[in-house]
């Protein structure tokens, strides 16, 4: 799942394509991208620099998005319980992901 918002959401987060669309006016994103079941819905902010901000994401369950923290006794495997450590992860690290100055200084960027 990381890989498909890294790469869907890096380069150009505001063109509409099949799985990336906006949204209708509501409280919670403008924009929503989709990889499988799984729902990212986010912002991005234009100033300084382009910066997309997670403001949730969700499990499309048949008709339904289920968004919010797993139970306790989820299992390991839990599509809720990975995202919610994958947004840890994504917040405890974001001060080392600036990737576009990273490029601009000419430091490769890779994936693992």
């Amino acid at each position: 799942m990381f890989d498909a918002v890294d790469e869907q959401l890096a380069q150009q987060p505001t063109i509409e394509t099949r799985n990336r669309k906006p949204m209708r006016p509501n409280p919670l994103a403008p924009w929503e991208f989709r990889a499988g079941e799984i729902r990212v819905y986010y912002d991005v902010e234009e100033k300084p620099g382009k910066l997309v901000v997670i403001l949730a994401v969700g499990i499309k369950d048949r008709s339904r998005i289920m968004i919010g923290e797993s139970p306790s006794d989820a299992a390991d495997n839990d599509p809720r319980k990975i995202i919610a450590e994958t947004i840890g992860y994504l917040q405890n690290n974001a001060p080392r992901m600036d990737y576009p100055a990273y490029r601009r200084e000419g430091l490769p960027v890779t994936r693992p």
